[in-house]
């Protein structure tokens, strides 16, 4: 490549690969999030490729550019997902969502433009490769420098630079297909040899994610490519043997760890990682629902979900704030509604059919590469069937790129179409390159400050886990004075303004949080105590409710009963109260259960009580036989209410558990007196 232009397409051939390695091997430590460089330099590499390709078109005088299906389909997926954000509840989150989308967009179409030139198509392949080897040696540092006396899995920490070992794991599932291809690919004996071992290597750091759904990924991967390239059935048997052997090796390697991630598939138990996902899925579906045609706004999942997913779901014991559905699918179909799954759905097809018709006409070892990257998407999708890896920047820019590489010869379905410029415009080739350095001088300042946030983030959380609510105070305020749109900063900062009675501030804070959150998780919690203790009742009331239909926590319930109990009204407190044992019986949680007993026992107590207070508390009593401190506020509402025999009954189950406890034993001997005290009085 001696001339100029050819110069100039070599260094756009680069900067896509430096965006795949960028955002796949660069990362951050001493900040809340490791990962927050990633999306910057996918912003930033994709608009340098731009002002490179304007640049090159102003020099050549000429704008030219090849169209074919799959170029207006993802158009068409861009536009109606731009779409979707007349519904978005936060317009940040969705310019974000919609940002990236464009990033992958347009490396997509300039990757096409550019793979005219066949050897950049190695040049991925080789980089991609590059990239595994790299991220590779990364893992296998941190797999084997671990603390190995930590509680937590050695293997659970191997997140290499992706940030999370999740997101590894999606990287590697479908690697493990292109580098298969590759070897099948590969006539030379020799060459096959370091890119099995390093197949072995991913294949045994994948196993260690334990990552289940990057498993089924890179299995469904393997078994395509053994379908599309073993054609005699027996043959075909024989690798399938051959695969199966291999998933037996691996139990017996790793016996404990297999048994126990697959076994957790088919548990029952409420907190399992199944039982949380289907809370996503069925939230997922709710918004599609409400909103069918366009979605509740590309990128706004984490905003809109709180509002329909079920207000029971804190009973899973999972994170409050979910970013992703954790199915690509249900994601795009909740954000962007019919149209926008529709459009996406339509990119995967061509893609598929450019593939067949490729593998009918291409010589064999070309053949065998088509249909790794074909397998690669299907590893990729299997994946993100129960994982959000879709949505992390260096799985996702692989999934596009990947794309481009299957629509590389596309000659008889595109069509051309140039325009010819003026000879002036070859005097201002350079002004994009000038636009580009303005928007960096714009850009990364607000990088640097997002940087400075996650470091003070960091620090606040560590010093809440210390519980040292002023210093965390303090580091949270800095964190939002540096990034005012981290909304989980100034939650805590509101919860740590409401602790200490400054409840005016709290407020601010979470007003300032749903404006653009308008179903954040808590949110409305902070806000409803503020306006207690600043005497607003009614809207305190009125707030708590809002709350309660997000989420029926035990301590959301517990205050809203607080507040029914301080303004006297029973009814309502005992509605409350029930819901939160209730609630208790069916999650297995004790949270402020002991609180509620005590001030069932004072309500019940009273003339006029409300039926089934005696039923609450024996079922109670039923679910945690073995829970001492609930069995004696328990043991307290039946002396309350006047079921001396209940008492007696349950300070005996009580004993059962200590029965040298001076507690029990005192109260024993004081309801004994209580009885014969009764007992003169009939």
């Amino acid at each position: 490549m001696k001339t100029r232009t050819d110069t100039g397409l070599l260094f756009m051939q680069w900067l896509v690969i430096l965006a795949l390695a960028g955002t796949s091997l660069v990362f951050v430590v001493n900040v809340n999030d490791s990962t927050m460089l990633k999306r910057p330099i996918l912003y930033v590499t994709t608009a340098l490729l731009a002002a490179a390709w304007t640049s090159h078109s102003l020099q050549r005088m000429k704008i030219h550019r090849t169209f074919s299906a799959i170029d207006l389909a993802v158009l068409a997926y861009v536009a109606l997902s731009a779409i979707s954000l007349l519904n978005a509840p936060n317009l940040t989150l969705g310019v974000t969502g919609l940002g990236d989308l464009l990033c992958y967009a347009l490396l997509f179409a300039v990757s096409i433009q550019l793979l005219e030139d066949r050897g950049f198509a190695q040049r991925i392949f080789k980089s991609l490769i590059g990239i595994t080897i790299v991220a590779g040696i990364v893992a296998i540092f941190q797999h084997f420098s671990a603390d190995r006396s930590s509680s937590v899995t050695i293997g659970r920490e191997t997140i290499s630079t992706f940030g999370n070992v999740t997101y590894f794991a999606g990287f590697l599932a479908p690697m493990v297909a292109l580098l298969a291809a590759r070897i099948l690919a590969n006539p030379r004996p020799e060459a096959r040899i370091p890119m099995g071992l390093l197949l072995i290597v991913i294949g045994y750091l994948l196993i260690t994610t334990e990552a289940r759904s990057a498993w089924a990924g890179a299995a469904a991967g393997v078994l395509l490519l053994v379908f599309l390239n073993v054609r005699p059935a027996r043959t075909r048997w024989i690798a399938l043997g051959i695969l199966a052997a291999a998933a037996v090796l691996m139990f017996l390697l790793f016996p404990e760890m297999v048994q126990r991630r697959l076994l957790a598939i088919v548990e029952s138990n409420p907190t399992s990682s199944i039982a949380r996902r289907l809370y996503f899925y069925k939230g997922a579906w709710n918004a599609f629902l409400a909103s069918p045609l366009f979605g509740q706004g590309i990128g706004n999942f984490v905003a809109f979900l709180p509002k329909f997913r079920s207000p029971e779901y804190w009973m899973a014991h999972s994170e409050d704030i979910v970013p992703h559905a954790h199915n690509e699918f249900l994601e795009i179909l909740s954000e962007t509604g019919l149209s926008g799954l529709l459009g996406f759905v339509t990119i995967v097809g061509l893609t598929i059919r450019s593939a067949i018709k490729r593998m009918k006409q291409a010589e064999s070892a070309e053949r065998i590469m088509v249909a790794g990257l074909l397998c690669a998407i299907a590893a990729i999708l299997m994946d993100n069937l129960a994982s959000m890896n879709l949505r992390t920047v260096p799985v996702a820019l692989m999934f596009w790129m990947i794309l481009a590489l299957l629509h590389e010869k596309r000659a008889t379905e595109a069509r051309s179409f140039s325009i010819t410029l003026p000879q002036w415009v070859k005097k201002i080739h350079l002004a994009p390159y000038a636009l580009f350095a303005l928007l960096l001088i714009w850009y990364v300042p607000r990088v640097v400050e997002r940087y400075r946030a996650q470091e003070f983030y960091l620090a606040g959380n560590l010093l809440r886990t210390q519980v040292k609510p002023g210093a965390a105070l303090t580091m949270y305020t800095e964190t939002i004075s540096h990034d005012p749109d981290l909304a989980d900063a100034r939650i805590y900062l509101a919860a740590n303004l409401a602790q200490q009675g400054r409840n005016e501030e709290a407020r601010r804070h979470v007003d300032t949080i749903l404006t653009k959150y308008p179903n954040y998780p808590m949110a409305r919690f902070i806000h409803a105590i503020a306006d207690f203790e600043l005497g607003d009742t009614t809207r305190a009331i009125r707030t708590m409710a809002e709350e309660m239909q997000l989420e029926t926590s035990p301590q959301t319930v517990y205050y809203a009963s607080l507040f029914r109990r301080k303004l006297n009204q029973p009814d309502s407190e005992y509605a409350c109260l029930k819901l939160l044992l209730s609630n208790s019986i069916r999650s297995g949680s004790i949270d402020h259960a002991k609180e509620g007993i005590e001030n069932l026992a004072d309500l019940c107590s009273r003339p006029g009580a409300p039926a089934g207070c005696a039923d609450l508390v024996s079922n109670i009593r039923k679910t945690f036989p073995q829970n001492l401190s609930l069995l004696l506020a328990a043991e307290d509402f039946y002396e309350a209410v006047g079921s001396l025999q209940e008492a007696e009954s349950t300070l005996e189950q009580a004993r059962a558990i200590n029965p040298d406890d001076p507690g029990v034993k005192g109260r024993l001997a004081r309801l004994a007196v209580s009885q014969r005290a009764a007992k003169g009085l009939h």
